[in-house]
């Protein structure tokens, strides 16, 4: 953390403390980071572990308003995408699920769980292409087919072929 301004090390340092509404008013300093602030893993699992902290206090929407922000995080970027699609989907969040929405990449590159959620999110949304390509990216970065058979979200295309032979089955 050497070289980092005073705003970033008070994020971090609340971050790690579990401190949701002091996190809430110092993520918005990292909208003056110039370059992607790089997280370490005790970083990104604190993220995470907030991220659940949030959602258990019902504050979904002030979460929903600091995206933007950590937008700006890089290294475990695509995990914690993937984690808050899973967090969200199942609380019918339109808030949440549009500013995820927006910070989505084209393609997922290294996480199995983010391409493996947008799965799911394009499957709910009855968007079958999207859903469909989106199973390709998961399957690429390690997902089993089993895993697409287990999850409720495609329980509507366990009979359809196209999906079927994007996961290699049909």
């Amino acid at each position: 953390m050497m070289n980092l301004p005073t705003e970033i090390r008070m994020f971090l340092l609340k971050l790690k403390m579990q401190d949701i509404d002091a996190f809430f008013e110092t993520v918005p300093s990292l909208a003056n980071l110039e370059e992607p602030l790089e997280l370490e893993n005790v970083d990104a699992l604190a993220l995470n572990m907030l991220s659940v902290k949030a959602y258990h206090e019902r504050k979904t929407e002030e979460f929903a308003k600091t995206l933007p922000y950590l937008a700006k995080l890089s290294g475990h970027n695509e995990d914690f995408l993937g984690n808050m699609i899973a967090f969200a989907l199942p609380l019918h969040d339109d808030t949440l699920v549009d500013a995820l929405k927006k910070m989505l990449p084209d393609r997922v590159e290294q996480s199995g769980v983010l391409a493996f959620n947008i799965a799911c999110l394009h499957a709910k949304e009855k968007n079958k292409k999207s859903m469909l390509a989106a199973v390709k990216n998961a399957l690429e970065l390690e997902k089993t087919s089993d895993e697409f058979f287990e999850d409720e979200a495609f329980n509507d295309y366990h009979e359809d072929e196209d999906f079927l032979k994007a996961l290699g089955v049909s």
